[in-house]
Formats: structure tokens, C-alpha cells, sequence
């Protein structure tokens, strides 16, 4: 504060020792950690039973991401789910052979 009081008024004052605490806010506080606790303690054993799934879950999509990475490359013989790079090639082969505008075809 101000040097003018010498730290005689309240609000300048130190306080000597700690101020007790009330009965209700010491129940408070020992009921918002038991349930602030609990509350953790469900929290880490929902993030335990979900986990596994979770770490299925990655699994699959990696296994997935790997198996579109080869197909890409190499495509697939049988049940594709992409077919490769070779199909798309062709096919575009074959779109600009069609929209070629000195071929044949345009002619007609």
C-alpha cells in the first residue's frame, strides 16, 4: 500500500498467522476431491475398456491403407478395390484417343 500508514491500517496490515478455515468449506472440499476423484478414477477405466477397440480399430485402417497402397501400385487380380494404375492409364488412353480432335473419330 502507501508508505504514509506504516502498515497500521487493514488493508496494509500482514497477517500474523493463517486465517481457519469454516467447518462447510473444509466438507466442501473434502467432497469435491472424492467426487472430482472418482470421477477420474471412471474416466481412466472408460479409456481402458475403449482402448482395445480403439487399437482395433487403427489397426484395420492401417492394414487398409497398406492393401490400397498395393493395389495401387501393383493392382489386383481378384475382388479389386481399386485397380490399379494400369486401368486408370488405359482409360484415359482411350478418353483422349476419343476427344482427339484431328482423329478419326471426330470426323464422322
Amino acid at each position: 500500500c502507501c508508505r504514509c500508514c506504516r502498515r497500521r491500517f487493514m488493508c496494509c496490515r500482514e497477517r500474523p498467522y493463517p486465517r481457519a478455515s469454516k467447518s462447510w468449506q473444509r466438507k466442501g472440499a473434502a467432497v469435491f476431491y472424492i467426487l472430482f476423484g472418482l470421477g477420474m478414477m471412471g474416466g481412466c477405466l472408460a479409456m481402458y475398456i475403449v482402448g482395445g477397440n480403439v487399437a482395433s480399430g487403427a489397426s484395420n485402417l492401417f492394414c487398409r491403407v497398406a492393401l490400397m497402397a498395393d493395389e495401387v501400385i501393383n493392382g489386383s487380380p481378384q475382388a479389386p478395390d481399386f485397380l490399379g494404375i494400369d486401368q486408370t492409364t488405359l482409360t484415359m488412353q482411350n478418353l483422349t484417343r476419343t476427344m482427339d480432335r484431328d482423329g478419326e473419330r471426330m470426323d464422322r
